[in-house]
């Protein structure tokens, strides 16, 4: 898998993850954004906190996915 392969997975990912926490897309995201490795492994961790703070009755509503 090249460079490229992992940072178009993390985009996909973030672009769902995103929406699967916020309710909306990231569509406030710059291309430099995008396209910055960095910049969305910062952005998965602050989203897996998200998760991992929310309420008991969240995460049963989040099973329902």
């Amino acid at each position: 898998m090249t460079k490229n392969d992992l940072l178009r997975d993390l985009q996909s990912e973030i672009w769902d993850f995103y929406k699967d926490v916020h309710g909306i897309r990231p569509r406030h995201f710059t291309q430099e954004n995008w396209d910055s490795f960095e910049f969305l492994q910062e952005q998965r961790q602050k989203l897996c906190k998200a998760v991992a703070n929310a309420s008991h009755e969240t995460r049963e509503i989040e099973i329902g996915w």
